[in-house]
């Protein structure tokens, strides 16, 4: 699971900048020719694989859960409808042969992520120890990247007044209050 969602984030950064940066050059090698219209929609699809690859790059190092479930079928998703339309480009005269190289990688990305989408292969935690699991420190920057940083405040201000409540001998007011529903009305 790591090894294909790491060849993902490479894969699409590599098409996602070169589609932001010389649309009209890669394009044209693949025999493809843009009015000034859809360089720009060109481009627009280089920022969403940049981000699908950031998405995949984050992804490659967490624990199976709900969220990460949502990335895999995402990306399924996305990747079949990209090799049913890169092949409708190579087979309608719209590209030249060098679009078959979108419809295998497109294909191998549908395959891969749908067998994982499918519970055909497990989708498991990458390892107990972080130090070797995460040479780059992605779990720890995926972390701060998506807790939000009023969340952090939150938290920061929260360990600060308990603090604050138990030098000054008030230990109550440290405490989380307990309240009983049923002593509420209303």
């Amino acid at each position: 699971m790591k090894a294909l969602f790491t060849i993902h984030a490479f894969v699409s950064w590599a098409f996602g900048l070169a589609f932001l940066l010389v649309p009209i050059a890669l394009l044209k090698a693949y025999g493809i020719t843009l009015n000034p219209g859809s360089t720009i929609v060109v481009r627009l699809l280089g920022g969403a694989f940049v981000g699908l690859g950031l998405m995949a790059w984050l992804s490659s190092h967490v624990a199976p859960a709900e969220g990460l479930r949502a990335i895999i079928l995402g990306i399924t998703v996305t990747a079949a409808l990209g090799c049913l339309v890169s092949l409708h480009g190579v087979m309608s005269g719209g590209s030249n042969a060098l679009g078959w190289v979108s419809v295998v990688l497109y294909g191998f990305f549908a395959v891969g992520f749908g067998t994982l989408a499918t519970g055909k292969a497990p989708v498991t935690a990458t390892a107990d120890r972080p130090d070797e699991a995460d040479p780059l420190g992605r779990r720890r920057f995926a972390s701060r990247l998506l807790t939000s940083p009023l969340r952090r405040r939150d938290a920061r201000e929260h360990h600060a007044n308990r603090g604050t409540a138990r030098g000054l001998g008030l230990e109550s007011l440290a405490e989380p209050v307990q309240h009983d529903r049923d002593s509420f009305e209303g």
